[in-house]
């Protein structure tokens, strides 16, 4: 973090914000149950997957999913922070269908 002339420290842009490829593999996870599943559906190693969602949760500091050897469910914080990566994910898949159509519509 930088500093401001009257001191306040504040954020540089984007610094410590998830990437939407960590939040759509988080949903992924989510709707699975877990790392194996969400793995096979993404064509991804399962150790890649739990990398991701190490790194998202370190980034939000906060534990997302309950997890034992049997079954993986979400924590409160993780219900919390599943309903905003959805969001995300739904207006990024949105803006890149917007621009498809529009090429297509410009191209055509």
């Amino acid at each position: 973090m930088k500093t401001t002339p009257v001191g306040k420290k504040h954020r540089q842009p984007l610094e410590g914000w998830p990437s939407v490829e960590d939040l759509f593999v988080f949903v992924t996870v989510a709707r699975n149950g877990g790392f194996a599943r969400a793995a096979l559906e993404l064509g991804l190693s399962p150790s890649y997957i739990s990398k991701r969602i190490a790194i998202l949760e370190k980034c939000l500091n906060a534990r997302l999913f309950f997890r034992n050897n049997r079954v993986m469910r979400l924590t409160p914080e993780g219900e919390n922070a599943l309903c905003g990566a959805m969001q995300v994910v739904s207006e990024m898949d949105g803006f890149v269908s917007r621009l498809d159509n529009q090429r297509g519509v410009l191209a055509g």
